[in-house]
């Protein structure tokens, strides 16, 4: 949800939520990153900027034996022509 982010495809400009978010990053106490994410989900839940009208139901495991899957930045894309099983 940040407009500073790669993913600002959404198109929601909110200054305080960009700042929160930013301090976030910067912040290693856990309180206080939490603190601060309630504030950005505070804002989204009463702002609403955007509606979910479909959710993929995808499921990812990983596991060490599974070789020859290369990660997609695509989400719901997983090309498993090259994957293979190792002893």
């Amino acid at each position: 949800m940040n407009r500073s982010g790669l993913k600002h495809w959404k198109g929601w400009d909110n200054g305080p939520v960009d700042g929160w978010l930013d301090q976030t990053r910067a912040e290693s106490d856990p309180d206080v990153r939490a603190e601060l994410f309630g504030k950005v989900v505070d804002r989204i839940v009463d702002e609403c900027p955007y509606v979910y009208t479909v959710h993929l139901n995808v499921v990812r495991a990983h596991n060490a034996k599974l070789t020859g899957i290369p990660l997609s930045r695509v989400f719901f894309h997983v090309d498993l022509r090259t994957a293979q099983w190792t002893a």
